[in-house]
């Protein structure tokens, strides 16, 4: 198993976040890597209720796509998404903690498992944390200010 995270603290309240993140087709906003994501059927009210399994596309601005399925969602708590890729199986997550007046902790993370671990490391280990800088930063100034100052750079594949 492989455990990459990055944690930020966020000085809004929690369902700022929240609503951000239940927004599935505007993830391109604050993603670094992410083109477009659409969800197979669009719920009339997102919430963990009506997105836990739900799936659907992940078009990358690497001109690659990934399916992904919605999972394991407890309301302004844990928010994760699941994607098979060769010889591994990647849960992506955005878990909040410490929350209180004043904001919450941010820890968003991807835990790879399955024999192609080591291999997926070793290719797309910095990549991926460079990523996050990028996502909790943007993640950050979209919760703090209502905006991202640019639009998020694609990584190189």
């Amino acid at each position: 198993m492989w455990d990459a995270y990055k944690t930020v603290r966020i000085n809004t309240p929690v369902q700022t976040l929240w609503r951000i993140l239940m927004d599935v087709p505007n993830w391109p906003t604050w993603d670094v890597d992410l083109a477009k994501a659409t969800l197979d059927t669009v719920p009339a009210v997102l919430s963990p209720a009506t997105l836990n399994g739900a799936q659907g596309t992940l078009d990358m601005k690497f001109n690659q796509s990934f399916r992904f399925r919605l999972q394991n969602i407890r309301e302004n708590e844990y928010v994760e998404y699941q994607t098979k890729l060769p010889g591994v199986t990647a849960d992506w997550y955005w878990d909040i903690s410490g929350a209180d007046a004043a904001g919450f902790d941010l820890k968003m993370g991807v835990r790879f498992t399955g024999w192609a671990t080591f291999a997926y490391r070793g290719l797309i280990g910095g990549k991926t944390m460079e990523a996050f800088d990028i996502c909790t930063k943007n993640l950050k100034q979209l919760c703090e200010t209502g905006k991202v100052d640019s639009p998020p750079e694609p990584q190189s594949k």
